[in-house]
């Protein structure tokens, strides 16, 4: 029986279902971990603003994982216990790169929130279903320039998230931008790519997280469907793919649970709380 003491969940087609909802059993079975006294959090590449109460809500929940991993919060005591952001002289570097390629969308995420000065919903109707842009839509605070933010903000850019508006324009992006050095470049569905630093990432974050709570890697599992996961996954002791997810994804997972519209997520924590194999 593995003794796991730590879930960290993706959130976007892993915790929610294709309506951008938390089900009552996903709901449930991340109660009756953190019962059992295991702790479960977001780990997400959603800013923490974007982070759902649905989730947050649970009695229980205490820590989240956002922006990729740039940042973990303890959400019970208001404080952020991890964060690697970008400079400020990066940001702008990597902001002013970014305005190059033909986007349909760019936000930053800072201090807890992402930042766009637009986003092309008629666009962004053509790649995602109408639950993704209402979700990119509402979760963007509108400001008149990301520059002028970036560069009078007290906090750092944790993030960037852009929708380039054809495949074969993003594959060249994701290469230009990986050769940077500087930054490291993934992706959490088609058409966008996201931003951190060289050295965030949600694997790197949850392990540290363990780390803090006096956790092995081996006691850490982690669930996701994209490949913002795989570094996740790859080091999390128990990892765990969506039927639904990437093919690296896939590769990476120990084990393979139903996908989010199935309550993979429920299906999953309760198996190893019951002991039991996928």
């Amino acid at each position: 029986m593995r003794d796991i003491r730590l879930i960290g969940l993706d959130l976007d087609g892993t915790a929610l279902n294709s309506q951008k909802e938390m089900t009552p059993a996903v709901q449930a079975a991340i109660a009756r971990a953190i019962a059992a006294g295991v702790a479960v959090l977001p780990a997400t590449g959603r800013a923490l603003g974007g982070i759902p109460q649905a989730f947050l809500g649970i009695p229980g929940v205490r820590y989240a994982l956002a922006s990729n991993g740039a940042m973990v919060y303890d959400v019970i005591e208001n404080k952020t216990l991890l964060a690697d952001c970008f400079t400020k002289e990066t940001a702008l570097a990597l902001l002013a790169q970014c305005e190059g390629y033909s986007l349909l969308s760019i936000a930053a995420f800072v201090n807890g929130e992402a930042y766009a000065e637009k986003v092309d919903a008629d666009g962004l109707r053509q790649h995602y279903s109408a639950e993704m842009v209402a979700h990119l839509v509402l979760t963007r605070q509108k400001v008149p320039s990301l520059r002028a933010l970036i560069e009078t903000s007290p906090h750092p850019v944790e993030k960037f998230s852009l929708v380039v508006d054809d495949k074969a324009r993003r594959k060249l992006a994701m290469q230009a931008l990986a050769e940077r050095g500087d930054c490291t470049v993934t992706s959490s569905m088609p058409y966008n790519l996201e931003l951190n630093t060289a050295t965030a990432n949600k694997g790197r974050a949850l392990l540290q997280l363990g780390s803090l709570l006096g956790l092995q890697a081996a006691q850490v599992m982690a669930m996701g469907d994209s490949l913002n996961d795989l570094d996740m996954l790859n080091m999390a002791g128990y990892a765990v793919a969506m039927a639904d997810a990437r093919p690296e994804v896939l590769a990476a997972a120990d084990a393979v649970t139903t996908t989010s519209d199935e309550d993979g997520v429920a299906r999953a924590i309760n198996a190893v709380l019951d002991g039991q194999p996928l």
